[in-house]
């Protein structure tokens, strides 16, 4: 589809499917077993504009800049995730996760 109707209008077509999704599932759930169920698909749509970057990304940047960016992204999460229960212990909140 991206490539039919071009990648910019299905890049906002994924982001909006995700807000709509987001919405029906914090109003329309109502018992146990629909939340499981819109949860899953949630998740799906929540995921799919993200998976679209390595795809749209190379049109907007030049080639040198691309690989710093993929690195910074698929390593920039480990360090900042390190950094939390040590944040936690320096805090004392410790005692109240567990």
């Amino acid at each position: 589809m991206a490539e039919r109707f071009g990648r910019r209008p299905f890049f906002g077509l994924m982001w909006v499917r995700s807000l709509i999704t987001l919405g029906v599932t914090y109003l329309a759930a109502h018992i146990f077993a629909e939340v499981l169920l819109l949860l899953s698909l949630l998740g799906f749509f929540t995921n799919s504009p993200f998976s679209d970057f390595p795809i749209f990304s190379p049109d907007l940047r030049p080639t040198r800049f691309r690989a710093t960016g993929a690195g910074f992204c698929f390593n920039a999460n480990d360090r900042l995730v390190s950094a939390v229960p040590l944040a936690i212990e320096a805090n004392g909140l410790s005692i109240l996760l567990s």
